[in-house]
């Protein structure tokens, strides 16, 4: 049962009572800039500090030249201990023009080897979860940390303190001190700048995927090797990876200073922007934590359409102009599937590696090309060398670049020339480099280096496929590679531009052409913060880059920890969010492929009309073992068939609307799916159990009757068009049915699943009747698909319960109260205690009281939910996973970045600007309304 409900923390309200200590040494905090303007500065040294906080000027770079030195966690020894002595804090004071989600940037310094960490407070009321400033490795080195807080207008404390308390989660032993220049506030809400995706999928619409990824999957992941190029894939063999890895080499010539090679094993930023390009920012050096003098950053131009990625790598000497010239040597690395036998020639006239790919037996080889877009000075093929990805694990013992060896990679680590034949190889796991000797980085000047990479299945279509790499155009002189990805950003653009526009403040980057739609009868509302489009617009991206070309498909996640399966369900409710934001052709894809893999009967564990929990993104149809049956997907596949129909008829694709009714697949999957729920109707008025959502528990749960309900519902309305107007009746009965069972009290003879006493729908029934009597926050899909209607008390009541299980009085909701599974489960993809604390948030569960807020007209919460909703977002804007953990604010990334996160964020945000609406009509249900 539900916890009783909390007084809620408001952030967003005055204070009125005084909470300033006595021993406060200043009592000033003007800030530099008008409240009224979106950012205002507030220096730390006119803060009021307390305890052993002081002013200083000793450390150069501070803003003002003062700056605050804040003391670690006194004698902190164990997480959740008390600190020995007095706390110390720094206490801003705030003025905001409007209520609205606000950025606060903390500037600070930290020397230490160590994370810091510190509580905040707003107007003397602790917000759950502590903030955290990364080591930066120097302490003359300024950096900042962000945190968000929606609140009203007017004036407002903001804390910061080193009493951790009971928030210690991830503190260590003397939490170090940090020097803390000022705070700026702006008026809008931002990613976080901690945590990002570790994996991005990227394809060309067509025949190819490719996946980077960082060099550290996942919190628990220890062996440490990139960023890079970790997969290729071609339409021809989807099953194998063409390559082991792609990434560079760099070491550091310049004169007078001893050499040193930095290998890969950089910590990284990865992500996607609007038009479709896919960017790595590189990160500290993670064997010795430095931050190179030289900024690097590598950006992929998946050419849509085209069997071919670009990639372009950006270096910068970030010292100030005038200082010395720094010089490196830089060796671009692809190692091949070790599995495989390959054979590769170099190709002098067009600086590219030829590599024929052995598939194995009664399969026709692949073809490859790896090329420089720029002349090189050596290259080589052969064995990478010695344990060169065995040498990253953690912790570093020593510096896994230094030293090299025999092999490609060896000769370069040891003496800085590529290994390895210069001109052809033959083996297992071969290794093709491209040597750049000499590279000047003047200061504050950047160098551009392009590569490309290509497959085909025949040498005559590789050739083909040089050529247009090389000149794209066709003219006598070859184009510039930076061609790609205009060409690509322009493709991306035009396939955007299909997409609805969100009303109100444009982000500083959009797409043109995109129009703002409502809902009949409906009024546009606008947004006033342009990183709700922002994050709309890169959800759209990640979604399709995530999409399988050649089947349409989504993977459950980017991450590698996630296995790359796909989730029929999941990947359902990602369709509908592009149906409902305008993509219409590529929900169609998925719904034709949905309909493809439908069960036939042959397998007994899988009726006929019934989907596999998981099928394998490589692969059209096959089936994945995994935890069944999950009978959801049958439901969710009837509701989106028929609002496809229906997006189509209203978008004036009346031809498109007909011929997808009418393909023949897609009838024949209709009324098999639609007859699985109907004909295994029971007695007590449920369709069948299962182990739907969590994958937990068989039950008679309501997440899965909801989706029987309503995909009911939508077969009986889809009958007609289907020629199947006899079974009508019988769908539209089916739906009642399974509703006044779902409604049905727990107290009845027969029991149901609604607690009336408590006021919310129970997790479900046991096969052999026992109630499990926990709240289960994914019962609200029955407000968001309109069975239960959200102006209803019932409704209203579960929404009221659903807010007080949130562990933080806010917008974060868990699955539910005690969810351990990214804490202490060992079956969480990142490892155990990838969540410091149970019951981490989940964005989707959100996002469903946000659909159900606005229902009512409560627009208010909508709005918050969206802001809040994008903080979670990663660095850069990329989708979180399935949860967040609250106690640190910051997304888990074993499961970064998942489509149907994305997606439901994209469905509350287009159901906030009335451009959408993912109730189904209830005219079956009106017709027999249930009394409870």
């Amino acid at each position: 049962m539900p916890r009783p409900r909390k007084p809620a923390k408001d952030w967003s309200a005055n204070s009125t009572n005084s909470l300033i200590p006595d021993d406060f040494i200043t009592a000033t905090n003007d800030p530099i800039l008008p409240a009224q303007i979106s950012t205002s500065s507030y220096q730390a040294e006119s803060a009021m500090l307390r305890g052993d906080a002081k002013i200083e000027e000793e450390v150069e770079g501070a803003e003002g030249g003062r700056y605050v030195r804040f003391p670690g966690v006194p004698g902190l020894e164990f997480i959740f201990d008390e600190p020995d002595g007095e706390a110390s804090s720094v206490q801003f004071t705030v003025d905001v023009p409007e209520k609205a989600w606000y950025t606060l940037d903390f500037r600070y310094a930290n020397g230490s080897n160590d994370d810091a960490h510190r509580n905040m407070l707003v107007d003397g009321e602790d917000i759950p979860g502590i903030l955290t400033f990364p080591n930066l490795f120097s302490g003359e080195s300024w950096g900042s940390s962000l945190d968000r807080l929606e609140l009203t207008a007017g004036r407002h404390r903001i804390t910061l303190t080193n009493d951790l308390g009971d928030e210690a989660a991830g503190a260590t032993e003397n939490d170090p001190e940090i020097l803390l220049d000022q705070l700026q506030v702006t008026r809008g809400t931002t990613p976080s700048d901690n945590t990002n995706a570790r994996s991005l999928l990227m394809n060309n619409s067509d025949n190819m995927v490719a996946i980077t990824e960082a060099a550290l999957l996942f919190a628990m992941d220890i062996e440490a090797f990139g960023p890079s190029l970790a997969q290729l894939r071609h339409a021809s063999n989807w099953n194998v990876d063409q390559i082991d890895y792609g990434t560079m080499w760099f070491r550091d010539v310049t004169e007078g200073a001893e050499p040193k090679t930095f290998a890969p094993y950089f910590d990284s930023t990865h992500y996607y922007d609007e038009h479709g390009i896919v960017h790595v920012d590189y990160g500290d050096y993670l064997p010795t934590g430095e931050a190179l003098p030289i900024s690097i950053s590598r950006e992929y131009a998946m050419v849509p359409n085209q069997p071919l990625l670009v990639e372009r790598w950006t270096l910068q000497n970030q010292n100030d102009v005038g200082s010395p010239l720094i010089e490196w040597d830089v060796m671009n690395a692809l190692r091949l599937n070790p599995q495989m036998t390959e054979e590769a020639v170099w190709d002098e006239r067009r600086e590219s590696w030829i590599a024929r790919l052995d598939q194995g037996e009664g399969l026709d080889p692949l073809y490859l090309a790896f090329g420089s877009y720029q002349e090189t000075t050596r290259q080589g093929a052969g064995p990478d060398g010695e344990d060169v990805r065995g040498d990253g694990l953690l912790p570093f013992d020593g510096d896994p670049g230094e030293g090299g060896g025999q092999g490609v990679v060896g000769g370069f680590e040891g003496n800085g020339d590529v290994g390895g034949d210069a001109r052809r190889g033959t083996g297992q796991g071969l290794t093709l480099a491209m040597e750049t000797e000499s590279v000047n980085l003047e200061a504050q000047r950047p160098i551009e280096l392009f590569y490309y990479y290509t497959l085909a299945d025949s040498l005559e279509q590789l050739d083909a496929n040089i050529a247009s790499a090389l000149n794209p155009q066709g003219t006598t002189t070859p184009g510039s590679p930076t061609f790609w990805f205009s060409r690509t950003e322009a493709l991306w653009d035009a396939r955007l531009s299909a997409a609805l526009d969100i009303p109100g403040v444009e982000p500083e980057e959009t797409v043109e052409g995109r129009q703002a739609v409502a809902l009949p009868g409906e009024m546009l509302r606008e947004i006033d913060d342009p990183a709700l489009e922002t994050g709309y617009l890169r959800s759209l991206v990640s979604i399709l880059q995530s999409q399988q070309p050649e089947f349409g498909s989504f993977v459950a996640a980017t991450n590698p920890a996630y296995e790359f399966k796909v989730w029929p369900r999941d990947s359902a409710a990602t369709a509908i969010a592009l149906d409902g934001a305008g993509l219409h052709d590529d929900a169609e894809r998925y719904w034709k492929w949905m309909a493809s893999v439908e069960e036939d009967g042959d397998d007994p564990q899988f009726p006929n009309g019934s989907f596999a929990t998981n099928y394998s993104f490589w692969e059209p149809n096959q089936l994945i073992p995994f935890v069944q049956p999950e009978w959801d997907a049958q439901g969710l596949f009837l509701i989106g068939v028929y609002r496809h129909h229906q997006v189509l008829i209203a978008a004036g694709k009346t031809e498109q609307a007909e011929a997808f009714v009418n393909d023949p697949t897609i009838r024949e999957a209709v009324v098999d799916s639609a007859q699985f729920i109907a004909t295994r109707i029971e007695d007590s008025g449920f369709g069948p159990h299962d182990f739907s959502i969590w994958e937990e528990i068989d039950l008679y749960n309501p997440f899965t009757q909801v989706t029987y309900a309503q995909g009911l519902n939508a077969a009986s309305l889809l009958a007609g068009e289907i020629g199947r107007p006899d079974l009508a009746d019988s769908w539209a009965e089916g739906a009642r049915t399974i509703r006044e069972a779902i409604l049905r009290p727990i107290t009845a003879e027969e029991p149901g699943l609604w607690n009336e006493e408590e006021g919310y729908l129970i997790r479900g029934i046991t096969p052999d009747g026992q109630l499990n009597l926990t709240l289960d926050n994914s019962a609200n899909l029955a407000i968001v698909t309109g069975l239960l209607d959200a102006d209803d008390p019932r409704a209203r009541a579960m929404i009221e319960n659903t807010l007080a299980t949130s562990p933080t009085d806010d917008y974060g909701i868990p699955r539910y109260i005690g969810d351990t599974f990214y804490n202490a489960s060992p079956f969480s993809p990142g490892g155990a205690y990838e969540s410091r604390v149970e019951s981490p948030v989940w964005p989707q569960m959100t996002s469903y009281v946000g659909l159900a807020k606005e229902f009512t007209d409560e627009t208010d919460w909508t709005q918050g939910s969206l802001g809040w909703t994008i903080g979670m977002y990663g660095d850069g804007f990329t989708a979180p996973g399935e949860g967040v953990d609250w106690s640190t604010r910051e997304p888990l990334p074993s499961t970064m970045v998942e489509p149907v996160t994305a997606g439901w964020y994209v469905q509350n945000l287009l159901n906030y600007t009335n451009q959408f609406d993912p109730r189904m009509p209830s005219d079956v249900f009106t017709a027999a309304e249930v009394v409870v």
